[in-house]
């Protein structure tokens, strides 16, 4: 890694050790032809309290260039389909370990099924790579032929909802099933929570709700109530579009639906290897579970191999580093060194694409519409889940990009403004489901705006402005 090296950030997370690195790896030669190029030079650096992903701008700018070249309209849907294969190999492996007694397991069994997962887990982070990338340049790809039948007002109005996924992965599904019951019954409780209690783990330090946390959440969709049915294939009949041209639509529509689905396979996944192998590993370290995300794949093995239980992890808990250097591909992991080795690397601010301090003195910012409309209100910035507390009825949420796990408190919002994100993205399709004004991707809303300030959302023309 050198001076020449520009920086390009590409999200933010509230990720751990263990899933970082599995990020890193997934776009690495390990994964082989599942992605048709290899990224060396990836860094995690703390930021606050996330974890924030940059690569080097040219090896990313590469990388959406030769998945367009190799994904296109006439083939895509075998792409869809190694991802289905993918995803369901992955939280097949983590379902087999489920009924296992991992005690009665040797260290290096122990050791050989951990390896085991780690390469599922690796194998379909790529696919959580390439879906999010993928989906959307055919997004782009639909609205460049919308724009062959409709005006830009037409488009900015109807688009974001033409181009909705073509089903409902999880969260929705879960709204939609709570929304219809007549009352909430314990039972009711009981069953969805079968169903849906993984829907938190993000990462292994992320436990699921418990079932009376549980039961508020449904409760909440309930006297919600479903949103209003959306449909506009009466529109696209009315514009005569081609056959062609529709199958643009449609592949868009479909890798909208798959970009929200890979989150419902990993979460799944995490669940289930939380509940297993990964309470296994803890319990012979006598840590707890939650301290397993902040240990590299390396920490794991030395541990199974001879007994050595790690001692930094209260340390990595406050700020870690992972980086992949083209000159070493090895992991490396830092805890209270990390401004020695970021001078070490020569990765310096200056070369990275992130936000100026002249950004940050403007009063206002600019995205991409996800749903139409118009709002005043009081800004709560959500950097981490915990911030999520905050929000209270008609507050305008504001955040570097929104989960699954965000949706209960989304609803409590007049607003979404985020700083990643496109038209498929999580905030947009909760927006549209249910009115609510967004704005997405804007790169910037949360340094710009801070708790409690005024501001007004113009969704309907992009853009969000602070007021006096």
């Amino acid at each position: 890694m050198g001076l020449e090296k520009k920086w390009k950030k590409i999200l933010f997370r509230e990720y751990g050790v263990q899933y970082a690195e599995i990020s890193l790896r997934s776009l690495s030669e390990e994964v082989g032809d599942l992605i048709p190029f290899h990224i060396k030079d990836q860094i995690y650096i703390p930021e606050g309290n996330l974890e924030v992903c940059y690569i080097d701008e040219s090896d990313w700018d590469n990388l959406i260039y030769y998945l367009s070249m190799k994904w296109t309209i006439n083939n895509i849907k075998d792409y869809e389909t190694m991802f289905i294969k993918s995803g369901k190999d992955y939280l097949n492996y983590c379902l087999d370990m489920t009924p296992l007694n991992f005690s009665t397991f040797s260290d290096s069994k122990l050791r050989e099924t951990y390896l085991k997962y780690q390469k599922y887990a690796v194998n379909y982070t790529s696919f959580i790579w390439t879906a999010y990338i993928l989906s959307n340049i055919f997004v782009e790809k639909a609205e460049e032929v919308l724009k062959k039948y409709m005006n830009q007002d037409e488009i900015d109005k109807y688009s974001s909802s033409i181009l909705a996924p073509v089903k409902k992965a999880a969260t929705l599904e879960l709204q939609d099933k709570a929304a219809r019951l007549r009352k909430v019954t314990p039972n009711d409780v009981k069953n969805l929570y079968e169903l849906f209690k993984w829907k938190e783990c993000l990462d292994i330090h992320h436990p699921p709700k418990s079932i009376d946390e549980f039961k508020e959440e449904i409760t909440q969709y309930n006297e919600t109530g479903l949103p209003e049915s959306q449909s506009h294939e009466s529109i696209l009949e009315q514009l005569k579009i081609s056959d062609e041209d529709r199958k643009m639509i449609e592949t868009a529509k479909s890798l909208a639906y798959i970009k929200d689905l890979r989150d419902d396979y990993r979460r799944q996944s995490v669940y289930h290897a939380r509940c297993s192998i990964f309470k296994e590993i803890a319990d012979r370290m006598s840590i707890k579970i939650e301290d397993v995300s902040f240990l590299q794949e390396i920490d794991i093995i030395r541990f199974l191999d001879n007994r050595t239980v790690p001692t930094y992890i209260e340390e990595r808990k406050c700020g870690f580093m992972l980086f992949f250097s083209s000159d070493d591909l090895k992991i490396k992991c830092v805890g209270d060194s990390i401004k020695f080795h970021k001078r070490k690397i020569d990765f310096e601010c200056e070369h990275c694409d992130i936000t100026t301090s002249l950004e940050i003195a403007q009063s206002d910012v600019k995205g991409l519409t996800a749903q139409n409309g118009c709002i005043k209100g009081r800004v709560k910035i959500v950097k981490v889940k915990k911030d999520l507390e905050k929000i209270e009825n008609g507050d305008i949420l504001v955040a570097h990009t929104t989960n699954p796990s965000y949706t209960q408190y989304m609803l409590k919002a007049s607003a979404f403004v985020t700083d990643e994100g496109g038209m498929s993205c999580h905030a947009a399709i909760v927006s549209r489901e249910f009115k609510i004004p967004c704005i997405v991707g804007t790169s910037n809303a949360t340094s710009v705006f801070k708790d409690g300030d005024f501001v007004e959302v113009n969704a309907t023309k992009g853009y969000v402005k602070k007021l006096s």
